[in-house]
């Protein structure tokens, strides 16, 4: 299994893809909406977002339980980068969760017995 933060490099790089949490707005005539929601997002080859996709992507998923363990760490990899505005691509909020405290979170309730 690729380390996300791995492949998040190397994604950036080479015009790859990886996991980020866009902001949503919509307005309407009586208020505006603001939601989030973790999307595919694929850069250039100098490492900028140019595209996104325009569906949030679905639960974590994979041909073996090894691999759809590796896309939900890729999932939560995407919590620790900076949240994109859906509108236009660009940084508009920080990260979501450091991602020390991520390795913390999960290192705390690795133990826990599932009920």
């Amino acid at each position: 299994m690729t380390s996300p933060e791995i492949t998040d490099v190397a994604a950036k790089k080479s015009g790859g893809w990886n996991y980020r949490i866009m902001r949503h707005v919509e307005q309407n005539a009586a208020n505006q909406e603001v939601w989030y929601a973790m999307h595919e997002v694929y850069y250039d080859t100098n490492g900028a977002v140019h595209s996104w996709t325009k569906d949030a992507c679905g639960s974590p998923c994979g041909e073996t339980l090894e691999e759809m363990v590796g896309d939900l760490a890729w999932i939560m990899a995407g919590l620790t980068k900076p949240v994109l505005q859906f509108e236009d691509g660009r940084e508009v909020e920080a990260a979501a969760i450091l991602a020390d405290d991520l390795q913390k979170w999960l290192s705390e309730h690795r133990s826990e017995k599932i009920q």
